[in-house]
């Protein structure tokens, strides 16, 4: 499941739409609005520059006790 994949390789490091979308083999429109822009704003998934998000350096990460908190709900 993409999710899954998307969610192990956050927690393995930062990494930017592009280089998700690059290791997922999906556009970047893609990985923007079906995982970054919903999962950021549950908290699942964290910006690195949160007050810039046009950022050219943004990247994004795990964040790790909400993920927990939402996987016992699911």
């Amino acid at each position: 499941m993409e999710l899954d994949a998307m969610v192990a390789l956050l927690k393995w490091r930062d990494m930017s739409i592009a280089e998700v979308a690059d290791c997922l083999n999906r556009t970047q429109e893609h990985v923007r609005r079906t995982y970054i822009d919903p999962f950021t704003q549950a908290d699942l998934f964290r910006p690195t520059i949160p007050d810039r998000p046009a950022d050219p350096r943004q990247t994004y990460h795990v964040n790790t006790r909400r993920n927990m908190e939402y996987a016992k709900n699911q």
